[in-house]
């Protein structure tokens, strides 16, 4: 039992240290979109609700790498 539970837990961490890049990743997407857009963060809002109304089962990560390859005129 005792070395199920330090399994689980070596999981739940990798788990952790996962979402926690992704999530990095995605405030260096947005910051890097504010920046292009000179600051105006309505307008990386309105190319996030862009990418999420095409994309609608995505996540903010993907929408905001969608919408700084759309805003730097890569349409992959």
């Amino acid at each position: 039992m005792r070395k199920l539970l330090m399994a689980g837990g070596a999981v739940a961490a990798a788990a952790a240290a996962y979402w926690w890049k992704r999530r990095d990743a995605a405030l260096d997407d947005e910051a890097e979109l504010v920046l292009m857009a000179r600051g105006d963060r309505d307008a990386v809002e309105r190319l996030v609700a862009a990418e999420r109304a095409r994309d609608p089962f995505g996540n903010r990560a993907r929408w905001l790498r969608a919408a700084r390859r759309r805003w730097q005129g890569d349409l992959r």
